[in-house]
């Protein structure tokens, strides 16, 4: 391992700007914020290799219908780059997709982005200590040279599928959410039986829009019962039928004419929504969970039609699972050409699907809204004393901070493992991230190291406080996709905390923890001794114009105390 071999052919050598040369895996909305916040730190010698078409990640990929943003968009867009303009509080995708491809034109980041390139494997050359990236892209295959690697492919890219019989048998249209195509339109399905798998987030906007075309026939199939979140959640019974409501021209243009008015409603927002993740703590967040249980569940069944209320509500503890805005699948549910099975697809016939309740059902198109597989690796990596394919899946690495991995140098993630939230917007990890991963790579610069990874015993004593921490939530009530072994294992996806806890833990690299930190620590150390030697001569030489003979001799003999102190202390802690 790091022995790349001896002829690499590079095709390419990263050398557009100013740094290291960095290369990012994506150019979503991960990618999109460290290549912001590279590029305000003076590092822009970066490029962004996406493998789709566009950027925006999940923003470009996702088309199905109703594929909107379920976070307020006021806390789930970028803090520097503010949208005064949004049409509404939960964008469609497109808007949402647009935004992000406007900062990229705006911020001079497009001729840095190589757009459908896919990443095959990153080899790690100990003698030079750059990485050799395999790339297939428009013109082939072609190898990348670069000092250091940033993933910011994303947590879920990856669409997970069903295990079921006679998949090949099927002769209807079988379509992933997360691969939507575009000549299936809401029209080509009207007068179809649909058979649409999930009621997670995708599965619930999906029959939440097609449910309002009485021609098209729709069955959800599902086996997992979850906790919904009315559309106004202060006023679940008031008259807001979907999440998301218009921004009036009124509020666009106070918005435009004082933006501290948006800067202060998104802070506010970002508290409040913080402050939720106690209802995660099984025990602190007991009390206040069975009051929002029973406020939610009594909505539930008398919103819900009358066949699905006696078994409607959840065993687990709501916030066990990700939680799922109602917005208009309960009106959906209600209607005559839209009803739900509890269930699961365990077989394909040439016309319908059976369940294992025994039920045939009827699909003409059979829509896969199951989510990701957030175990796949995106691409194979050799570093100097480890490499990916040792692992099963990602989730048995061992990361320091969700961002590095013992013996892979120069090796970063944006949003690994146990980075995840559940209760606010993703945007405010990534840029605690993007924060994070541009000061090591700054200071990789500054001090002139080229080889930087986290030490194993301190990736491995973060990881252990994590899963001890992870015990204290509830997510370990329930099997999910943020659990190895098929959903009963240990949780690799989510941060233990508060977003304001991860902002501490992360706004500064401890470069003890690094092998090849070292010298950065010490450099760092011996800055803040000469800083504060500057600082006291500054004092010392203002006390001593203005004394008298007398103090002025005091103040001198107080001048070599100090500085045999300092000296002391530089050979003891630094030199030593």
């Amino acid at each position: 391992m790091g022995d790349a071999p001896e002829k690499t052919r590079v095709d390419e050598v990263i050398n557009v700007g100013e740094g290291p040369s960095v290369f990012i895996v994506g150019a979503g909305i991960g990618a999109i914020s460290l290549g912001l916040e590279l590029d305000r730190n003076g590092l822009t010698n970066w490029k962004m290799y996406e493998r789709m078409g566009g950027v925006g990640g999940t923003w470009w990929t996702n088309r199905y219908p109703g594929c909107r943003c379920d976070v307020p968009v006021i806390v789930y867009s970028h803090s520097r780059f503010p949208n005064p303009n949004w049409t509404e509080t939960h964008p469609s995708r497109a808007e949402m997709q647009q935004y992000w491809q406007d900062i990229t034109e705006q911020q001079n980041l497009q001729s840095r982005i190589n757009l459908n390139c896919n990443v095959v494997r990153a080899d790690w050359d100990a003698k030079r200590k750059v990485y050799y990236i395999t790339v297939d892209g428009p013109t082939g295959r072609r190898v990348v040279e670069a000092n250091i690697i940033v993933s910011a492919a994303g947590g879920l890219s990856n669409p997970r599928m069903i295990d079921a019989k006679n998949r090949q048998s099927y002769k209807g249209t079988l379509v992933h959410a997360a691969d939507w195509p575009e000549e299936l339109t809401t029209d080509s399905l009207k007068g179809k039986h649909v058979v649409v798998v999930g009621n997670g987030c995708s599965g619930v906007q999906i029959i939440g829009e097609l449910g309002t075309h009485k021609d098209i026939n729709i069955t959800g199939v599902a086996r997992t019962k979850q906790w919904f979140v009315p559309s106004d959640p202060l006023r679940p019974y008031g008259p807001q039928k979907r999440h998301s409501v218009p921004y009036p021209q009124a509020v666009r243009t106070l918005f435009n004419y004082f933006p501290f008015v948006q800067w202060l409603i998104r802070n506010l927002m970002i508290k409040v929504m913080d402050s939720l993740f106690y209802l995660y703590l099984d025990k602190e967040g007991a009390k206040s969970r069975k009051w929002v249980e029973k406020r939610f569940g009594t909505w539930m069944t008398k919103r819900l039609p009358d066949y699905m209320r006696k078994d409607a509500i959840p065993d687990h503890a709501i916030g066990a699972r990700r939680l799922i805005f109602e917005d208009g699948y309960f009106d959906a549910l209600n209607q005559p050409n839209v009803k739900a099975i509890r269930g699961k697809v365990v077989e394909f016939k040439p016309e319908s699907v059976i369940l294992d309740t025994g039920d045939e059902v009827k699909a003409d198109v059979v829509v896969l809204a199951t989510g990701y597989d957030a175990e796949v690796k995106h691409f194979d990596v050799t570093g100097s004393t480890d490499k990916t394919s040792n692992y099963k899946s990602n989730a048995e690495w061992q990361m320091y901070h969700g961002i590095s991995l013992p013996g892979m140098p120069n090796w970063f993630a944006m949003l690994g493992n146990n980075t995840g939230i559940n209760h606010m917007s993703i945007l405010a990890i990534l840029e605690i991230n993007a924060n994070y991963i541009t000061q090591l790579i700054k200071n990789m610069r500054d001090y002139d190291v080229k080889e930087l990874s986290a030490k194993k015993d301190r990736a491995a004593q973060y990881d252990d406080w994590v899963q001890k921490e992870l015990h204290r939530t509830t997510w370990y009530q329930t099997e999910t996709y943020w659990r190895t072994g098929g959903g009963k294992g240990k949780i690799f996806t989510h941060y233990p905390g508060s977003v304001a806890q991860f902002g501490r833990q992360n706004g500064f690299p401890e470069f003890e923890d690094y092998d090849g930190g070292e010298v950065i620590a010490k450099g760092r150390r011996n800055r803040k001794i000469l800083r504060t030697l500057l600082l006291v001569s500054a004092i010392v030489a203002a006390s001593y114009t203005s004394a008298g003979s007398a103090a002025k001799d005091a103040v001198l003999g107080h001048v070599e105390n100090a500085l045999h102190k300092v000296y002391e202390f530089t050979l003891n802690r630094v030199v030593g």
